[in-house]
């Protein structure tokens, strides 16, 4: 992968998502002049490399982690003007991810009859994305939700899985090792500290 690649990738995804989400914002913001409207709504794309990697995919994935991080972060930013800001993550066969090797042939939705179901259409997440801007979904906010064949998953990124302490000390480097390998990743026995 060159430099460019990476860049292009980055500005398309990233940048991309970034520049809508500024310029509704601050179309909104100056609309309600501080009084919030409910039903205002951002949807950004993300993607499965982007939450939980693909070989192959450095500029992608990143792209993709970076619109999640987006996500979380507008949804702080623009609750109080009423709007909800949220991520989906869908999950289907295009054109794109018939590309890779062994996935066969992409599902075009239009091709399959309106009430027929195929687990990689990429039309899947369609209504989870209607209902995200529906009325009902005003709670919604700062959620990933990925939406493969008949599954959603709610996505629970980085959290604080599990933490130790130095009791109110610094760390030391030579001994750090023993604690992050017995306490905190459970890769040795707690009796080998």
């Amino acid at each position: 992968m060159t430099e460019e690649d990476f860049d292009m990738v980055m500005r398309v995804h990233v940048k991309g998502t970034w520049t809508v989400s500024h310029h509704v914002a601050r179309y909104w913001r100056e609309e309600t002049k501080g009084k919030p409207r409910a039903g205002r709504r951002i949807i950004n794309t993300t993607s499965g490399a982007g939450l939980v990697g693909n070989f192959g995919q450095t500029n992608y994935a990143t792209a993709k982690a970076a619109i999640a991080g987006l996500t979380l972060t507008l949804s702080l930013e623009l609750y109080q003007l009423g709007v909800t800001v949220n991520a989906v993550g869908p999950g289907g066969l295009t054109r794109l991810s018939a590309t890779v090797e062994g996935m066969g042939p992409a599902i075009e939705p239009d091709l399959l009859a309106a009430d027929e179901y195929h687990p990689m259409d990429p039309a899947g997440s369609s209504p989870l994305v209607a209902w995200l801007v529906s009325d009902g979904a005003q709670h919604v906010t700062g959620q990933v939700i990925r939406a493969i064949h008949d599954k959603i998953f709610l996505m629970k990124g980085w959290t604080e899985a599990v933490t130790v302490s130095a009791n109110e000390a610094r760390w030391d480097a030579t001994t750090l090792g023993t604690v992050l390998a017995t306490e905190l990743f459970g890769t040795r026995a707690p009796g080998l500290r």
